[in-house]
């Protein structure tokens, strides 16, 4: 009996281009970042820092946690923090910071942060801009209000202190770019 070997055409394109975003990515997270964020630190949510130092921004990151189905946008709990060790108030509704869904790309729950989007962008996704209608592309404090403040209890305001956010884009958001409640420098 006799064999044909016959051989697919082989591309090395979808290797280099893989290669060339970790590179990027490595690039642009330096040696003087302490945390380099990626698009899937922001899978599951909010990004909350809550120990001070460089944060570093290593592609555009385009906010669209937990998503529905486009066709049942409304279904329970599509776009909903469900990790009420993470997102604090998410299970009850109310009393706490995320009573009300994720409130922000990044909150920054302390005091001593920088945050270098070198040059990339932070943004909602269209659908979840459609279904979370207060919302800031970064938040410096643990929660959206102040105390007293607002639809629900969302809990005391730490007051912050010593922030730098710089060197990129914020995008599109259905209310704020940046928000803090008595934050100073």
């Amino acid at each position: 009996s006799s064999y044909t070997l016959s051989m697919r055409p082989f591309s090395l394109l979808p290797l280099l281009l893989s290669l060339s975003s970790l590179i990027d990515t490595t690039l642009s997270c330096d040696s003087s970042c302490d945390i380099c964020l990626t698009s899937s630190d922001f899978e599951i949510g909010t990004y909350r820092i809550t120990d001070p130092g460089k944060y570093c921004i290593s592609s555009d990151i385009v906010f669209n946690p937990l998503p529905g189905d486009v066709s049942t946008p409304n279904e329970k709990f599509n776009w909903y923090p469900n990790d009420e060790d993470l997102y604090p108030a998410c299970d009850d509704l109310r009393n706490g910071p995320f009573a009300l869904g994720f409130f922000a790309v990044i909150s920054i729950e302390c005091d001593d942060v920088e945050i270098d989007l070198n040059g990339f962008e932070l943004s909602m996704h269209p659908y979840f801009y459609i279904e979370q209608r207060f919302f800031s592309i970064i938040e410096i404090g643990n929660t959206p209000f102040m105390e007293g403040a607002g639809p629900t209890n969302f809990g005391p305001l730490k007051s912050l202190n010593n922030i730098y956010i710089h060197n990129g884009i914020l995008g599109l958001s259905s209310h704020h770019g940046i928000h803090g409640n008595n934050a100073t420098n």
